[in-house]
């Protein structure tokens, strides 16, 4: 099934290397042979960083799971030249895996929430899910949308065990926001929606409410894989069955895709 966001395919992402090794420092209170002692550094202020502009290709949504980190769908930043915030705040791939289609973003504005993900919360057959992004972002100007549904199968139209199928509408757009639980939990990546045309062409009918997530299991073990800390403690949650609380709103953000 075809991705949820509206930036065009292209090379499959890379995170930065590591380059060369940093060479090795001489002991603490010794100067290298040939050099008098060298000053205490001076404290240098961060240089802003500049904003990104240029022509937008298309958008999706991510989530924060760090006060500075972003989760979305990899297929969101895939050929982009640039990725940022809505204010242009540019935004730095620190790992991404195409074949799971998640990525992971630094360099986000402290919004001082981030959602809870833990490998308790898992998704599971038939219960009350929420989908929360920014579908149509840049011909829309709707701010947060929210679905709701269901878990409706806990493999992908393949059968893959990195996908679940849920019944909560999702847009172009919707890619890279998070499925929540009731409790407010973390519990999928909302990446793809059934090709409806596919399906007609081969079966003489149209699909209802067939919409997939990578659900958190392969999500945590990506997270752990490439080192990405998180905070110690529960995050922002709360019961969503009513008002979507306003932290858990505040930690899903509209993300651009620049040519």
């Amino acid at each position: 099934s075809p991705g949820l966001g509206t930036a065009p395919g292209a090379a499959p992402i890379r995170a930065p290397g590591s380059g060369a090794p940093a060479p090795e420092s001489p002991p603490l209170g010794t100067a290298p042979p040939g050099s008098t002692p060298a000053s205490p550094p001076a404290v240098v202020a961060e240089t802003p960083r500049e904003p990104v502009s240029g022509t937008i290709a298309g958008s999706g949504s991510g989530f924060y799971i760090a006060p500075t980190v972003l989760v979305t769908a990899a297929h969101v930043i895939e050929g982009c030249s640039a990725v940022a915030m809505i204010d242009g705040t540019p935004l730095e791939i620190l790992a991404a895996d195409v074949s799971l289609d998640v990525a992971v973003l630094g360099g986000a504005t402290d919004a001082g929430a981030w959602l809870r993900l833990s490998a308790l919360e898992v998704p599971r057959l038939g219960e009350a899910v929420t989908a929360l992004g920014y579908p149509y972002y840049t011909s829309l100007d709707q701010g947060l949308t929210v679905t709701s549904g269901n878990v409706s199968a806990l493999r992908g139209a393949d059968g893959s065990s990195n996908r679940v199928m849920i019944t909560a509408p999702v847009q172009p757009g919707n890619s890279g926001g998070p499925l929540l639980n009731k409790k407010g939990a973390v519990i999928g990546v909302v990446v793809s929606r059934m090709d409806d045309l596919a399906v007609l062409e081969e079966t003489g009918s149209l699909p209802q409410n067939m919409n997939f997530a990578v659900p958190s299991g392969p999500l945590l073990t990506f997270l752990a894989q490439n080192r990405i800390s998180r905070p110690q403690g529960d995050g922002t949650g709360g019961d969503i069955s009513g008002e979507v609380p306003e932290g858990v709103a505040h930690a899903v953000v509209p993300l651009h895709c620049y040519q």
